[in-house]
């Protein structure tokens, strides 16, 4: 048996959330496999009813339900527990336990390292969350059909106190059930992704006169530009709340930072070939709604900087940074960041002593277009 918790730990309560909002507002919402999962949970209340006398709030935790190797890779065992959960939510027999409760007990209890969920783990999982009853099963795959079956179990005392089985049919589980089968874990997650950074910079420096070139004096007038950069990076999720992101970005084009009484002459210009920005930060992430999420990180940036006839050189800066990524599929995301780098370094002309030439702007705006692994 494989580590079923852990996949119910990896996925954020959201992203269940959105899957199971899927699911049952398709097609397929009023579907044989939402008849039978309804029966079911029906069966369950009716055991637990026909034995038990105790007030209407009784709390229910429904854990991830056991199954193969290759079944939890696929997430069928916690694809069925959030499929209950909603049949028991809507049935009102029971305070059911939140998502998010369980997967932080889970954690506390490092159950996604020690396999399957047997009772006794379950039963003390139970009573840390101060459910009264637990939901326990297993699924399992035979031929062309899902084999459930499911017991309600009370905290105190281990006693089984209902029991239900159920047969799904493989093809039509996997089609209305695909949202919450691929998902893809917040954990051990890598990411790669391509970005866009733009910033305006005022570069508002005196003109100056540069005799350098000969016995007619050139005028350079450093001038306002837009800096557009492309480039990409990698993204690893050590934790579901944690990401840790390395990227780096060249010019897109050639950019002139000044203007010149001969711009023929002229050569003072960024281009991919001058500058380089590479950043390495740690972010922290936080859910919100329907595949949304906003991070939030700090780490730091390097510049390199060499124009011709400008003397900036290399440095290394702290970096802020806020962003808002969306994923409209499991493993795309489309994210949209403000970075701030401590920038006060400037550049100068080689040619004059103190003539400042370039300064670039803190804050830069960043796309980016990231696939998920």
């Amino acid at each position: 048996m494989m580590p079923v918790a852990s996949f119910c730990r990896r996925l954020p309560p959201v992203a269940l959330s959105c899957a199971l909002l899927a699911v049952l507002a398709g097609p397929g919402a009023a579907s044989d496999i939402s008849a039978r999962l309804d029966a079911m949970t029906k069966t369950l209340v009716s055991g637990y009813r026909a034995k038990q006398t105790a007030p209407q709030s009784v709390s229910l935790a429904v854990l991830p339900l056991n199954c193969q190797e290759r079944l939890a890779k696929e997430h069928v065992g916690v694809a069925v527990s959030e499929l209950l959960t909603h049949h028991f939510v809507r049935g009102g027999a029971f305070v059911v336990v939140e998502r998010s409760a369980l997967n932080k007990v889970l954690e506390e209890q490092k159950l996604q390292m020690s396999g399957a969920i047997d009772a006794e783990s379950a039963v003390k999982v139970g009573k840390l969350l101060g459910a009264q009853v637990l939901l326990l099963g297993s699924v399992e795959k035979l031929g062309r059909k899902y084999q459930i079956n499911a017991r309600l179990v009370d905290v105190s005392g281990g006693e089984i106190l209902a029991t239900a089985y159920e047969e799904l049919p493989a093809k039509l589980f996997e089609e209305e059930a695909g949202p919450l089968l691929a998902q893809i874990p917040e954990r051990q997650v890598i990411g790669l992704y391509l970005l866009y950074n733009y910033r305006r910079n005022s570069n508002s420096f005196p003109t100056y006169q540069d005799q350098s070139g000969g016995p007619q004096p050139l005028t350079i007038s450093p001038h306002a530009f837009s800096l557009n950069m492309i480039g990409g990076g990698i993204r690893y999720f050590p934790y579901r709340t944690w990401m840790v992101d390395m990227n780096m970005a060249v010019p897109a084009g050639v950019k002139s930072i000044a203007s010149s009484s001969d711009e023929i002459a002229d050569s003072r210009r960024i281009s991919a070939r001058t500058m380089l920005l590479l950043r390495g930060t740690v972010n922290w992430i936080h859910p919100w709604f329907h595949s949304l999420r906003t991070l939030s990180g700090a780490g730091i940036s390097y510049y390199r900087i060499a124009p011709d006839k400008v003397s900036y050189g290399s440095v290394v800066v702290p970096t802020i940074r806020a962003g808002l990524e969306y994923k409209p599929q499991a493993r795309l995301g489309i994210a949209f960041f403000l970075n701030y780098d401590f920038l006060n370094k400037t550049g100068s002309d080689i040619s004059i002593p103190g003539g400042q030439i370039l300064k670039l702007n803190r804050l830069s705006l960043e796309p980016a277009l990231s696939l998920y692994f």
